[in-house]
């Protein structure tokens, strides 16, 4: 008896859809690459900004985040609605906390310094290095030579140092590192040979504790207490190094 064709999706379309769900839940945070363990990175924490809505800091405490990096300020003109009850709640929560500005290309470094330290309140004891988010994502197309960045972000620099006592820890991308730090073309740059802060989701950064402080494992996290995705982060080192941070 002849039987009706069966239509069965080809092994290419199969392949496709495969991966477009392995994005998806990618995407969502329900899969994600090995995270670092707790052995090897104890200390390890969050960043958030008000794009975060509500959070419930005794929540993130009881997952065992230690601290909590919080946007303060972007630009020399934004600051960010929820960093003052943010930084109350993770502090009453028990967790460190640290203030970041998100430094533009397209304003005065000196401008964007001034308004990081109005919406931060500047230097609290016990508080977590400044930090300066440097970055392309999200940032104006204007894209500075080594020496024009240096200069604004000279400028910038000064005024952070003299409010809050010390210089700030540098969160970079890939992409920026390469242009101003590492590259060819970074060559003389101030910043060159800086701790940083690096975004690295896919493996583990280079080098070790010499080179990087903090290490942002994931931009999807999930973390009880916190409705959506979130950064997660590790910091380099051990318990006398994270107390040394703070003073």
């Amino acid at each position: 008896m002849r039987r009706r064709a069966v239509l069965v999706p080809s092994v290419a379309v199969a392949v496709v859809l495969g991966v477009a769900l392995a994005g998806l839940a990618a995407w969502t945070g329900v899969l994600h690459l090995p995270y670092p363990s707790r052995r090897e990175f104890p200390i390890q924490g969050i960043d958030v900004s008000n794009h975060q809505g509500a959070v419930d800091w005794p929540r993130v405490r009881a997952e065992g985040f230690r601290f909590a990096y919080i946007k303060a300020s972007e630009g020399k003109t934004f600051t960010d609605p929820d960093y003052t009850s943010f930084a109350a709640g993770a502090r009453r929560a028990g967790l460190t906390v640290g203030a970041y500005h998100y430094f533009t290309f397209c304003s005065d470094g000196a401008a964007q310094a001034r308004r990081f330290i109005a919406a931060s309140g500047g230097r609290v004891a016990g508080d977590l290095p400044p930090v300066v988010d440097l970055e392309f994502g999200g940032n104006c197309s204007h894209r500075p030579d080594v020496a024009e960045f240096d200069r604004q972000y000279a400028a910038f620099e000064a005024v952070v140092v003299a409010a809050f006592g010390r210089p700030p820890l540098l969160y970079v991308t890939s992409d920026f590192a390469d242009r101003y730090l590492t590259g060819a073309s970074a060559r003389g740059s101030r910043v060159a040979g800086r701790r940083l802060w690096i975004r690295q989701t896919l493996g583990r950064p280079d080098g070790g504790c010499e080179r990087w402080s903090l290490w942002q494992f994931a931009d999807r996290g999930r973390v009880d207490g916190i409705a959506g995705p979130v950064d997660l982060d590790a910091y380099c080192g051990g318990e006398e190094g994270f107390a040394e941070l703070t003073r």
